[in-house]
C-alpha cells in the first residue's frame, strides 16, 4: 500500500523550490520602464475636426506613452474655475489651455508640483513651471497680407491696415504684411490708419481703403465705434480665442495651437525637456481660421491657403521670397 505524502512534507518541498528558482525583485525593477505621466486641457471647442484631431492625439498618447488625458472643453466665461478645479486633480502634471486665466500666477505659485502650458500672446508669470506657446509671428503676419490681399481682389484700392503708430517701410511686421498681399496678386501697398488720426475724424467720409482691414496692433476701446461707422471687413492678428467688438465682420482670425502644442508639451513632458519661463513659437499647418469665406471672391480660396499653410511649414513658401521696394515713397512688394 502506497502512503500518500504528508501536507508538511509537500509544504516543505514547495518553499525549496520556490527558493532554489526564483528571486524577490529589487524595488527599482518593480518600476515601469518610464514615468507615466498626466496631462490636462482646458480649452474652447472651436470645431468638431478639432476635437476629432485632439482625441485622436490623446487616444495615441495613452496607447503609446501610457499618458493620462484629460480634456475639458469650456466656454471662455467659464475657464478660470474649470482651471482651479483641474489643478485640484491628484498626480497631474501638467495643465495646457487656451483661454485667459486672470489668477496664473497665483495657481501657479500654490501648485509648484505642476506644469502650466499657455497658448497664444497672453501674459504669463515669471515663473519656472509655467511657458507660453504663441503662433510664429512672421508666419502669422504673411497670411494676414494674404487673405487681406484676397478679400481685396476685386477692389481698384488697397486694403487698410490699422495701427497704433505709423510702421516704416523697413519694420519687420510691416514688410511681413506686404509680402502677403503679394502673394494674392495685390500690387499696391496697404494703407496704414493710425487710431489717434481715427479718433480725431470728424467726417463722414470713410477713412479706410479697400475692402479689407488688417488689425495690426492692439485695438483701444474707444476706437471699435469709429470703426464700426464704415463697412469694412476684419483681419485679426491678435491671439485671443475670445471675441472682440465687431466679430460679426471678422473675415479670418489666428486658428487655435491646440492640437499641435499638446504635441509638443507630451514629447518635452515624456523626454524630461519640459522647461518653464520661456516663451516658444510655433510654425502651424492651422494659421488662420476663416469666418466668412463666402465674402472672399475665390470660393477655392480655403483649399489654396491649406496649400500655402503646408509649402511654409516645409520651406517651400518664404516670405524673404518677395523683397520689399519703395516705389514712389510708397512701400511695395516684388517677386524675384
Amino acid at each position: 500500500m502506497i502512503q500518500k505524502p504528508k501536507p508538511y512534507i509537500l509544504l516543505c518541498a514547495l518553499l525549496t523550490a520556490f527558493s532554489i528558482g526564483c528571486h524577490k525583485p529589487e524595488y527599482d525593477e518593480m518600476q515601469p520602464s518610464k514615468p507615466k505621466w498626466a496631462l490636462g486641457v482646458v480649452a474652447h471647442a472651436e470645431s468638431l475636426e478639432q476635437q476629432k484631431l485632439l482625441q485622436t492625439l490623446t487616444d495615441e498618447l495613452t496607447r503609446e506613452q501610457a499618458m493620462t488625458t484629460r480634456i475639458s472643453w469650456t466656454p471662455a466665461e467659464k475657464a478660470s474655475q474649470e482651471l482651479e478645479t483641474m489643478t485640484k486633480s491628484k498626480g497631474l502634471d501638467l495643465l495646457v489651455f487656451e483661454h485667459q486665466v486672470p489668477q496664473i500666477a497665483e495657481l501657479a505659485r500654490k501648485n509648484q508640483q505642476m506644469r502650466f502650458t499657455l497658448l497664444g500672446n497672453q501674459p504669463a508669470p515669471d515663473s519656472l513651471n509655467v511657458r507660453r506657446i504663441t503662433h510664429d509671428r512672421d508666419q502669422l503676419l504673411f497670411f494676414a497680407g494674404f487673405l487681406a490681399g484676397e478679400a481685396n481682389r476685386d477692389s481698384k484700392t488697397p486694403f487698410s491696415v490699422l495701427v497704433d503708430h505709423p510702421h516704416p517701410a523697413d519694420d519687420k511686421d510691416w514688410q511681413l504684411l506686404v509680402a502677403g498681399a503679394r502673394l494674392a496678386g495685390q500690387s499696391l501697398p496697404p494703407l496704414q490708419v493710425v487710431q489717434s488720426d481715427l479718433l480725431q475724424k470728424t467726417t463722414y467720409a470713410s477713412p479706410f481703403s479697400g475692402k479689407a482691414l488688417v488689425l495690426l496692433d492692439p485695438v483701444g476701446e474707444a476706437v471699435w465705434p469709429k470703426i464700426g461707422q464704415f463697412s469694412i471687413s476684419l483681419v485679426r492678428t491678435d491671439e485671443n480665442v475670445g471675441s472682440i467688438p465687431l466679430q460679426g465682420r471678422v473675415l479670418a482670425q489666428p486658428g487655435s495651437l491646440l492640437v499641435e502644442a499638446v504635441k509638443e508639451e507630451a514629447d518635452l513632458l515624456t523626454d524630461g525637456k519640459w522647461q518653464g519661463k520661456t516663451t516658444v513659437a510655433l510654425t502651424s499647418k492651422h494659421t488662420y481660421r476663416l469666418l466668412l469665406p463666402g465674402l472672399f471672391p475665390d470660393k477655392n480660396l480655403p483649399t489654396r491657403l491649406e496649400l500655402f499653410e503646408d509649402q511654409y511649414v516645409s520651406g517651400l513658401l518664404k516670405p524673404s521670397s518677395y523683397k520689399v521696394t519703395n516705389q514712389n515713397g510708397q512701400t511695395g512688394a516684388t517677386q524675384p
